[in-house]
C-alpha cells in the first residue's frame, strides 16, 4: 500500500506506479480496467485496443501494483495540444480506475499524483479528464484532489 500522510492522502513512490510497456504488462491491467470499461471482452481485446491507440493517439497505460505484485489501479492517458487555450498542451486521462477491493486505500490518489507529475514533466499546463455523470463517487474523488468542472462534454450516438 502507498505510504500515507497524516490526512490519509497517498504519497508518490516511484515503485508504486509504472508504465505498461510489454504485452504482459497490458494484459495484467485487464482485471482492473474491465471494472471501468465493462465492454472489454478479454485481455487480448484490451491489448489490441491499447496498441491501436498508442499509434493513433499516443495513448499510454500505467498501473499501480501492491506489494504482492497484483495490479490494483490503472490509468490510461495521452498528451494533446489544441487551439482553445494560449497554453495548449495538456494531459488527458482516458481511464482512471482502482480495483473495487482496494478503493479508499490511496491507490487512486497515487495514480493521480503520478499523472500530475507526468504532465508537469512534459510541460503541460493542465490535466483533463471526462467522467460519466452517474459516477458520483468518482466526482467526489476528483474534487477532493483539486479537479474542478470546467465544461460539459456533449455526445451523440451515431448508430
Amino acid at each position: 500500500m502507498p505510504a500515507r500522510l497524516p490526512d490519509g492522502e497517498a504519497t508518490l513512490h516511484q515503485d508504486v506506479v509504472q508504465q505498461a510497456v510489454s504485452d504482459e504488462d497490458v494484459r495484467r491491467c485487464f482485471a482492473v480496467m474491465c471494472q471501468l470499461r465493462v465492454h472489454l471482452a478479454s485481455e487480448d481485446d484490451l491489448l489490441q485496443r491499447v496498441r491501436r491507440m498508442e499509434v493513433a493517439q499516443g495513448y499510454k497505460l500505467a498501473y499501480a501494483e501492491n506489494d504482492e505484485g497484483t495490479v490494483v489501479g490503472v490509468a490510461g492517458y495521452a498528451f494533446y495540444e489544441n487551439i482553445e487555450r494560449a497554453d495548449p498542451k495538456h494531459l488527458f486521462v482516458h481511464d482512471l480506475v482502482t480495483s473495487a477491493e482496494v478503493r479508499g486505500e490511496g491507490w487512486g490518489g497515487a495514480l493521480l499524483e503520478w499523472l500530475e507529475a507526468q504532465a508537469r514533466a512534459s510541460g503541460c499546463s493542465r490535466l483533463v479528464l471526462d467522467s460519466n455523470t452517474e459516477r458520483q463517487a468518482a466526482h467526489r474523488f476528483y474534487h477532493a484532489h483539486g479537479l474542478t468542472i470546467r465544461s460539459f462534454h456533449f455526445a451523440k450516438d451515431l448508430d
